[in-house]
């Protein structure tokens, strides 16, 4: 468990350098870093990496701050845009765009090799990534081969996680004196409340299903009936879903440009005051809560946990616990051994400590021996 942790953190902050990593001992017990090596006094060139967009300033992140002071690599990050994703990425690699790192989703990453857009790094693992191959998982690494060839390496999720919840501003709910709803009847009496009392937009969203299915005994899209895997399209309790939609949408309650709905376009909405309630990954909470407090000073972002329907069913979509993406080298790369020896560095020890979980007594404490996250006031 400990490795796939290790392997799969290491891989999805892919925001590295490569400085020397490892100990010696001088003779007195102490431990200290070897001296450079002509190799790694050798200047070391800027990475390109290109991942997926996300509602931040990947160059201007802390972390990647504290990389490029801890191993002397400086990184350019780029982000796929919000639309078109596979269309901006299959152009880049055909006009062979010089990057050196890539994330991508599994479909992205089978076809890039399909295609002979990546570099095998069978070789570059051996040679430069002994502690990725040393901390990864042994099946993850077999399963993320295409003809006998390693093209990415492979990123674990540690653990489960919920990745979406429904947001609402604090002081919304405080000027209709209502509480954070936890049932499906309370969800639609708030929504009515915000129609009614304020004038704006209930809850704004865009495509796909939304993250109350739980209610409804649906919140994967995959299930367990009586032993028979069945799509939750093919549930009965989808036509019940279905119709509360339906009853929102008619009654106003629900965004009626949902459909042409963009993700810029749904945070503007919300943090402008124009909506009440938004669908939000967590990915998006902090550019959320920035713009909100623009309009909003004093205002807090409030989460609406699963709802509970009928009978007290409810539910949450869990992610992870497999591979999520994939880090590849592209062929086009000029820099194709450091960009892996930039990779196997963030998984030394100690360096991975810090860009996974910060400095002891900055972003957590240790509790009666066990490292916990402290609260908020004791942050420095």
């Amino acid at each position: 468990m400990k490795k796939r942790f290790v392997s799969a953190l290491c891989v999805t902050l892919a925001v590295g350098m490569v400085a020397g990593c490892g100990s010696g001992s001088n003779g007195s017990g102490k431990t200290e870093s070897p001296k450079p090596s002509g190799d790694s006094a050798k200047p070391k060139p800027e990475l390109r990496q290109l991942g997926f967009n996300r509602n931040m300033d990947p160059n201007a992140d802390p972390v990647a701050k504290m990389l490029e002071e801890k191993t002397g690599y400086k990184v350019k990050y780029e982000m796929l845009p919000v639309e078109n994703a596979d269309d901006k990425l299959n152009l880049l690699m055909a006009n062979k765009e010089p990057y050196d790192i890539l994330k991508l989703s599994a479909v992205q990453y089978r076809t890039l090799a399909a295609q002979g857009a990546l570099e095998p790094l069978d070789d570059l693992l051996n040679k430069y990534g002994k502690t990725l191959l040393d901390t990864g998982n042994a099946e993850a690494f077999e399963n993320a081969k295409l003809d006998g060839k390693i093209y990415g390496i492979p990123e674990l999720q540690p653990r489960a996680f919920i990745g979406g919840a429904l947001g609402i501003r604090q002081d919304l709910l405080d000027e209709l004196g209502m509480k954070v709803p936890t049932t499906l009847d309370e969800f639609y009496q708030l929504l009515k409340a915000i129609k009614e009392k304020k004038n704006i937009i209930p809850w704004t969203g865009l495509n796909g299903i939304t993250d109350i299915t739980g209610a409804f005994g649906l919140p994967t899209q995959w299930m367990d009936k009586n032993g028979k895997i069945v799509n939750r399209l093919e549930d009965p309790a989808m036509k019940e879903y279905l119709a509360f939609m339906s009853k929102l949408y008619a009654e106003g309650l629900l965004d009626q440009e949902w459909p042409v709905n963009k993700v810029d376009t749904v945070q503007q909405k919300f943090t402008s005051g124009k909506a009440g309630i938004i669908m939000y990954g967590w990915s998006g909470a902090p550019a959320i809560v920035s713009a909100m407090q623009k309009t909003f000073p004093n205002s807090k972002l409030a989460t609406i946990p699963p709802l509970k329907g009928k009978d007290g069913v409810s539910g949450a979509l869990l992610q992870g616990g497999a591979v999520g993406y994939y880090i590849a080298i592209p062929k086009a790369s000029k820099y194709k051994e450091d960009a892996m020896k930039y990779m196997n560095l963030k998984v030394q020890p100690e360096l991975f400590k810090t860009l996974s979980i910060g400095d002891d007594n900055v972003h957590y404490k240790k509790r009666s021996g066990r490292q916990a996250v402290p609260d908020p006031s004791e942050i420095q």
